[in-house]
């Protein structure tokens, strides 16, 4: 079970990074495998390409080897209900991928960069349930009346974003969601080493990648 003490507020634990990974079973090194793949692949269009192709490279190599690089931990793949979730061996907590908006990686409130679907709503009340439950003390006010979806107890999510002299990241577990349901509160935030960008072979220098692409809702 992850061990959360890290998200009690003004806790007086300082813990790295690399703690903080360890406990959900990752590390900074597997997460900018996972980043690093998308951004090559993204490189590799050309002008030729359909506009969002750079952006669905990242997004889905940057799932395809994050599920690669913890397979062989015990990791397993969910798909239901249209969202592609990569769950933990004990089953308990969730990992998706999304894009983000904002200060990603960095201090401030960032939210994903496009609005969500219903299956993201009802992964956020449930982190809100669990919170609630688990943390003696803490209350997390839930954002709508959505129902929890059934299956692992909290789903994290890792944010990617590119900015224009690097990749930023970040891990987070999501307790609030706006209007559009896009997360934009979190209980935790696990703030990950940015990946400098270099123009990498069969990149087009003249036609500047795009990663933020409206995408269906999950």
């Amino acid at each position: 079970m992850p061990n959360y003490l890290s998200i009690v507020p003004n806790s007086p634990e300082a813990r790295s990074v690399d703690e903080r990974l360890d406990d959900l079973g990752l590390t900074v090194d597997l997460l900018h495998r996972a980043a690093r793949t998308g951004l090559i692949a993204r490189s590799k269009r050309t002008r030729f390409a359909p506009r969002n192709a750079p952006g669905t490279d990242l997004y889905s190599h940057t799932v395809e080897e994050l599920r690669l690089q913890t397979e062989p931990l015990g990791w397993t793949i969910d798909q239901s209900g249209g969202q592609e979730r990569t769950i933990s061996p004990d089953g308990q907590f969730a990992i998706v991928v999304s894009t983000g908006d904002g200060p990603v990686g960095k201090p401030g409130t960032p939210r994903t960069a496009h609005p969500k679907g219903q299956k993201t709503r009802q992964a956020i009340v449930s982190n809100q349930l669990w919170l609630q439950e688990s943390i003696t003390g803490l209350v997390v006010d839930a954002a709508t009346t959505v129902p929890a979806t059934t299956g692992p107890a909290t789903v994290w999510i890792f944010l990617v974003k590119v900015e224009e002299a690097e990749l930023v990241m970040e891990l987070s577990l999501p307790d609030h969601f706006d209007k559009d349901g896009r997360p934009d509160g979190f209980a935790d935030r696990i703030l990950l080493p940015a990946i400098p960008l270099s123009v990498q072979p069969g990149s087009d220098a003249d036609q500047p990648p795009s990663f933020d692409v409206p995408v269906e809702r999950r």
